[in-house]
């Protein structure tokens, strides 16, 4: 099939898909200015999978990243998951996948749905494969995008979760522990609860060290998954 007429059938299917009670309810719900379809996201996977087994046996890495990229450029909502959705299925990570998700990154996310998928199912997969690439994700806490910085920590969402990389999730909270933006502040909270799961005492311990410099939002969330009483002594209020 011609990319095109792949794209025209996508387009197809979304639009036969439509929910505009559900399209006003998403434009409500993103504090961001989003661009969606108005198409539930069960219905947007179950669109991505029809077409990727539809592909995969006749289309290589660089047809599905050209087709992924040409889904990215008008910045429609679901089309951006549809294509995140294809590589993530395609599961081919080399090295270079790196760059090429961090461009992506920078250049079409603009909101937190599609920043999540693409650090929990592309990023966070490829630092996993190639650790080196932690040292990137480091890097990414200065960066002026808020949804790069986002990214270096939700990117270790999943690895967080099989215990991996303990020293550089700490190292990266710690960059980010004091930033302003609440997006970022949830990313961190958000990870530092993965983290917790197995690391508890460790993660109470941080949180002790910063609970009087960072945001009730970092330490609520952080502590989800903790003891009621090692969450007690990180919210409670101090002098």
């Amino acid at each position: 099939m011609e990319q095109e007429q792949v794209i025209a059938d996508i387009r197809k299917d979304l639009r036969n898909a439509i929910d505009l009670k559900y399209k006003e309810g998403e434009c409500r719900y993103f504090k961001e200015k989003i661009k969606p379809v108005g198409v539930r996201f069960p219905v947007v996977g179950k669109i991505t999978t029809k077409y990727f087994k539809l592909l995969k046996n006749y289309w290589n890495y660089e047809d599905f990243v050209n087709l992924s990229e040409r889904l990215l450029k008008d910045g429609w909502l679901e089309e951006i998951a549809i294509a995140f959705g294809f590589m993530e299925r395609l599961n081919q990570f080399t090295e270079d996948s790196f760059c090429l998700f961090e461009r992506w990154l920078n250049k079409y996310v603009s909101n937190w749905a599609n920043c999540d998928h693409i650090s929990n199912h592309l990023i966070g997969d490829v630092v996993v494969k190639y650790p080196k690439f932690i040292n990137n994700l480091l890097g990414w806490t200065k960066s002026e995008n808020r949804w790069i910085r986002r990214s270096s920590t939700v990117s270790l969402i999943i690895p967080a979760r099989k215990g991996l990389f303990l020293k550089e999730v700490f190292k990266i909270s710690e960059r980010l522990v004091k930033d302003d933006d609440e997006m970022v502040q949830k990313g961190v909270g958000w990870l530092l609860k993965e983290v917790s799961r197995r690391h508890e005492e460790e993660v109470v311990k941080f949180l002790l060290r910063w609970k009087n410099k960072t945001s009730r939002l970092v330490l609520r969330y952080a502590t989800e998954k903790v003891s009621k009483k090692n969450r007690k002594l990180v919210l409670e209020q101090t002098n």
